[in-house]
């Protein structure tokens, strides 16, 4: 009886681990067919040397053991038989079962991915706008050649690619520019120069660089276009540099309150705080070994690499991908480049025309004539920088948080838009103009909030003042007019949002004309 018990055990267990082998090595249909008739040989193997110790065997209760572990036997076969043939279509379609991708922690509104993962109606319309880009494209230049013999305009062709590598060098010179910022923070972070002076020395460095790289763009030799390259940067690295020194300065003056000296893996947690609030005792050479933590925040990778990441806001740890995606990567990089083209064709063949003949025309057609140009190029700056450039540095350099704008397109006024247009310039203003305002200054939000509006409006007109190399107020006025349009955020009714949006987007149609008009009129009435 026990010799029976022990071979029926040894037997079934036989069987599971067949189911177990088999059943893991489903590959495609061939292996599926394969793992079926393995199991079916075992099982038909151990019925058939149970059927002769049965035939052989007297006793009823042990030939009842047996007849009962024959049932169980071909049970077992025919379940894992069913098993292996239900994964027959999934194995049949791959052989190695991908992992889904995995998403971002925070993706661009428009990104295909994103559009594809939550199922959005989105998808068509982002691929029809993309497939209408390079239509326009196409069909533009082969007006243009029809009707003149060249693709482009010979004249705007020289003005935006003449002195290209003057500006590459220009570029160049600029970023290094910024490298005492980083010899500054590693002087206070080694107390060589006293945490007394160190605002002093923010302002005193911040006000010497912009009016140093303001009067050698607005004075250079550049045309038009790569001044506008070269003013946008320098605003962009003016606000960096801001952003990296004000928050280091919290960060140290934050552990010198606490009594201990500043800490790499502490500060990785200072995000949008304006204070880490940390204190812990500790040795001497723990102390040491805390500070050389803290000084290895200020190494020149690390600065590269803030100066590389599409942010504003500094932070001594950014949110990463495990991975670099290469195909995303070229997307993004490609398309880049093919609304920058679409940039320049706008340029050539719908605004600098209209423009050229100005003196003819008068502020009126030329207006009116404005309108079609000046909405697509918008249009093709917004795709450009926060829909393709930005994502493309933010594979460059594995950024996982990408809500570079929001919808904009929605915008009830003046402030929603000023937020959802660029959520990477807002995120700065938010943070080191308008909460700094409340916090030491004692101001009201409605007050803080309209400093914060001139000094953005105030840096919008020193990049017009940089192209243009006169100081003209327009674009300043526009701003300050158009913030008398934010009560409309607030007090439209949710069901009327919609006239909102319609002085929005009559505002998109009508301002951009007036503003190239207003800044460009003088160079080509005399050109």
């Amino acid at each position: 009886m026990l010799k029976v018990s022990a071979s029926s055990e040894s037997q079934a267990m036989d069987i599971k681990k067949a189911f177990i082998a088999e059943s893991s090595s489903v590959g495609d249909e061939k292996n599926v067919s394969q793992s079926v008739n393995t199991v079916k040989h075992i099982v038909q193997d151990t019925k058939e040397t149970m059927a002769a110790e049965c035939s052989s065997s007297t006793d009823k209760k042990e030939l009842s053991v047996k007849k009962s572990t024959m049932e169980v036997a071909t049970e077992i076969y025919q379940k894992l038989a069913t098993f292996i043939y239900s994964l027959t279509d999934k194995s049949s379609s791959s052989s190695v079962v991908k992992p889904p991708p995995v998403p971002l922690k925070k993706s661009t509104l428009l990104d295909v991915d994103r559009l594809e993962l939550i199922n959005s109606n989105l998808v068509g319309i982002y691929i029809i706008a993309q497939v209408c880009l390079v239509t326009f494209m196409i069909c533009s230049c082969h007006a243009h050649y029809m009707r003149v013999g060249t693709l482009f305009d010979p004249v705007v062709y020289n003005i935006v690619f003449i002195n290209i590598q003057s500006l590459f060098l220009a570029e160049f010179r600029l970023l290094l520019s910024t490298l005492p910022t980083l010899f500054i923070q590693q002087a206070l972070a080694s107390e060589f120069i006293p945490e007394s002076a160190s605002c002093a020395v923010l302002g005193v460095w911040e006000s010497t660089w912009l009016v140093y790289w303001v009067a050698l763009v607005s004075t250079s030799h550049f045309a038009w276009p790569q001044r506008v390259v070269l003013a946008v940067h320098v605003i962009i690295l003016l606000m960096k540099q801001h952003s990296f020194m004000v928050t280091n300065n919290k960060i140290r003056q934050s552990h010198l309150k606490d009594g201990s000296p500043p800490s790499y893996e502490s500060t990785a947690k200072v995000l949008d705080s304006d204070v880490a609030q940390t204190a812990a005792s500790t040795s001497t050479n723990a102390e040491k070994d805390d500070r050389m933590f803290f000084l290895r925040n200020f190494t020149i990778l690390h600065y590269g690499y803030w100066l590389a990441v599409p942010s504003l806001v500094y932070q001594t740890s950014f949110p990463q991908m495990p991975a670099f995606r290469p195909i995303h990567f070229a997307y993004y990089t490609a398309w880049t480049l093919i609304s920058a083209l679409g940039l320049y064709i706008t340029l050539d063949h719908l605004i600098y025309p209209v423009m050229r003949d100005i003196s003819i025309n008068g502020f009126y057609h030329t207006f009116v004539y404005l309108i079609p140009g000046t909405i697509m190029y918008v249009f093709l700056v917004f795709l450009t920088v926060f829909e393709y450039a930005l994502n493309a540095m933010a594979e460059l350099t594995l950024l996982d948080e990408r809500d570079f704008y929001d919808d904009w397109w929605n915008s009830l006024g003046y402030e929603s838009f000023s937020r959802k247009w660029s959520t990477v310039v807002y995120r700065f203003l938010h943070k080191h103009v308008f909460l700094e305002l409340k916090e030491y200054f004692n101001l009201s939000r409605p007050a803080a909030m309209f400093f914060t509006f001139t000094v953005s409006a105030t840096l919008n007109e020193l990049i017009l003042f940089m192209v243009t190399g006169t100081f003209r107020t327009d674009y300043f006025r526009m701003i300050t007019l158009q913030s008398l349009y934010i009560w409309t955020d607030y007090v439209m009714p949710p069901a009327k949002k919609s006239f909102g949006i319609t002085g929005f987007w009559g505002g998109y149609f009508f301002g951009p004309p007036f503003i190239i008009i207003a800044y460009s009129r003088y160079f080509f009435e005399q050109n």
